[in-house]
C-alpha cells in the first residue's frame, strides 16, 4: 500500500504549529514547481484563528504521522449544514500516495442537507481533482488583490457612520444578514473576530440604520465585507480600505470574485494588483458575490 507505514490520530493543540509549517512548506513546494516567489509569511507560533478552529471542531482535526514526523494535516469545520474543508496539505515528499484522500475521507461529514466546500489554488490541479472526486466542483474563481498602503489611492470617504464598537445586536444582525448574502453565518467567528485585539470589527450606517459590515485582520486582510444591497458595497470596500489605513496597516489585502467585475475594477483602479487566483468548490452553489467578499479560505 502507498501510505504503508502512516499513521492517523486527531490532531492535538501542540501540533498545530508543527502542522502551520508543513501547510507552508508544502504551499512553497507548490509554488516553486509553478514558477511563484514562496510565501514570505514565518510566523513563530500558530496564529490564535488556527486555535479558535479547533476549539470549535476538534473532531475533524486530523495529522498523519510517519514514525515521529507529521506528514500531514487536515481540517473541517461544520456550520449548521455546512461543512468546510479549512485545510488539507500533505509533506511534498510524500504526496500522490493516498495519504490526501484518506485524510478527507476522515474529516469528511454527512447528514439531511449537508453541503460541503472548500477554497483551494488553480494551480494545484491534483488537489482539485481529488476534491471534485468527492462532488465539488469549480463554482467561483477569487483573486487576491494587494496593494501597499503608501502606494494606493485613497479613496473618498462614503456617507457611512463607521463604528467599531461591536454589539451582541450588532452581531446578530450580521449572522442574519450573511444567511442571505453567504448562506450561512459565521456565528462561532464573528465572536472570535469581536473579542479579539488583533481583530477591528466594522459596522457601517446610513441615518441609523446598518447596511454593512467589514473586517481589517492582523495582517492588513479586509475580509470579509458584506451589505444589505449591491449598491453599497463599493462604499463598503472604501470605508473598510480607511479604516485599515488609519489603523497603520502597510498592506492591504482582498479576496475579490472574479463575477464582480465592478469591484474588480475598481479596487485595480485605487492600485491593487493580482497576486493570486484561487477557487472555490462546492457540490451545492451558494453566495451572493453582489454582496459579499469572503473571508479567509479556511472559512470563506
Amino acid at each position: 500500500m502507498a501510505r504503508e507505514g502512516i499513521r492517523f490520530r486527531r490532531c492535538r493543540r501542540e501540533d498545530l504549529y508543527p502542522a502551520l509549517r508543513l501547510v507552508l512548506r508544502s504551499i512553497g513546494d507548490l509554488r516553486e514547481k509553478t514558477g511563484k516567489p514562496p510565501v514570505p509569511w514565518r510566523p513563530r507560533a500558530a496564529p490564535a484563528f488556527a486555535h479558535h478552529l479547533f476549539s470549535t471542531d476538534p473532531e475533524t482535526f486530523l495529522s498523519a504521522w510517519k514514525g515521529t514526523r507529521l506528514v500531514g494535516f487536515a481540517a473541517a469545520i461544520v456550520r449548521g449544514k455546512q461543512w468546510y474543508l479549512a485545510w488539507l496539505f500533505v509533506d511534498p515528499r510524500l504526496q500522490e500516495r493516498g495519504i490526501g484522500r484518506e485524510m478527507l475521507r476522515r474529516v469528511w461529514r454527512e447528514g439531511p442537507g449537508m453541503t460541503h466546500a472548500l477554497g483551494t489554488f488553480t494551480y494545484n490541479q491534483h488537489a482539485v481533482g481529488l476534491y471534485t472526486s468527492f462532488g465539488m466542483l469549480p463554482h467561483e474563481l477569487l483573486t487576491v488583490m494587494e496593494a501597499k498602503t503608501e502606494k494606493i489611492l485613497l479613496p473618498k470617504a462614503p456617507a457611512f457612520d463607521a463604528s467599531s464598537e461591536v454589539r451582541r445586536g450588532d452581531l446578530a444582525w450580521i449572522h442574519r444578514l450573511e444567511r442571505t448574502i453567504r448562506g450561512y453565518p459565521h456565528a462561532k467567528e464573528w465572536e472570535f473576530w469581536a473579542g479579539d485585539e488583533e481583530f477591528r470589527v466594522l459596522v457601517f450606517r446610513r441615518g441609523g440604520r446598518r447596511v454593512a459590515y467589514g473586517m481589517i485582520g492582523p495582517r492588513g486582510e479586509i475580509q470579509p465585507v458584506g451589505v444589505e444591497s449591491a449598491r453599497d458595497l463599493r462604499a463598503a470596500v472604501d470605508a473598510s480600505i480607511l479604516a485599515a489605513a488609519k489603523l497603520g496597516k502597510e498592506t492591504l489585502r482582498f479576496f475579490c470574485p472574479n463575477s464582480n467585475r465592478a469591484i474588480y475594477g475598481h479596487l485595480h483602479a485605487l492600485g491593487f494588483r493580482n497576486v493570486e487566483m484561487l477557487v472555490f468548490m462546492t457540490d451545492r452553489p451558494y453566495g451572493d458575490f453582489s454582496r459579499y467578499l469572503p473571508a479567509t479560505l479556511a472559512v470563506f
